[in-house]
This record gives C-alpha cells, structure tokens and sequence, in this order.
C-alpha cells in the first residue's frame, strides 16, 4: 500500500514538473520569435509603403499572418502574399489581395521571410 503511494506521489510530481517545464520552454522559444504589428485587412484599404515589398521580377507583396494548430495553440505564421496595387499615393498605397481578407503586417523586417514563425505585437 505504501509503495502505490509513493508511485502515486512521485507519477504526479513528474507529471507537474513536465507540464512547468513545457510551460515555461514555450512561453521562452516564443518570446525569441520576431516580433510583428498586424492590422486587419478591410475592402478598399490603404496601407503604408513599407508595407508593400517588391521582387525583382516587379511582383509587389506583403507579409500576412496564417495560422497553423500546435500542440500548445496556434502558432503564427508569416506568409508571402502577392497582391495588386490598385491606386498609389505619397506614403500608402490602395491595395488588393483578391477575395480574401487578412491580418497584414505592417513592419516586415529582415528576419521575415515567408514560412517564418512570429509573434504578435
């Protein structure tokens, strides 16, 4: 009887100590994620040039947020989306993404590539 009880004792006290260490080893690898502002993609709208990037080729596009299930959570995702600027102004540009609507980053640094895990600010 004092054996199931020590294996119960220690069964929970590895089980707790497992669950801490996950915890605090996520909440870690994410805070090293880049961090990225967002802002919510509406009909018609105008968003900054920096926004907007431009391949060699002329294609212009923008770095949006997908996300993807985890075992804790969603993750999020920058992904390479071409768009079509529709009318150009000093510093926005009126854009268009097609028929669907996204989260746009609107600070894509360096360390942004698509593919690429990130934070939200």
């Amino acid at each position: 009887m004092k054996r199931k009880k020590y294996l119960l004792i220690l069964t929970f006290s590895f089980f707790a100590v497992m669950t801490a260490f996950t915890y605090i080893s996520h909440n870690i690898a994410t805070s090293a994620l880049p961090k990225v502002e967002t802002v919510r993609q509406v009909d018609n709208m105008e968003i900054s040039k920096e926004s907007i990037l431009t391949e060699p080729d002329g294609n212009t596009y923008i770095y949006v947020i997908d996300t993807e299930p985890s075992i804790l959570g969603e993750q999020y995702i920058a992904v390479k989306t071409k768009i079509k600027i529709v009318k150009s102004k000093d510093t926005t540009c009126q854009i268009d993404t097609g028929d669907r609507f996204y989260d746009i980053i609107i600070n894509p640094g360096q360390d942004i590539y698509n593919g690429v895990r990130v934070r939200k600010e």
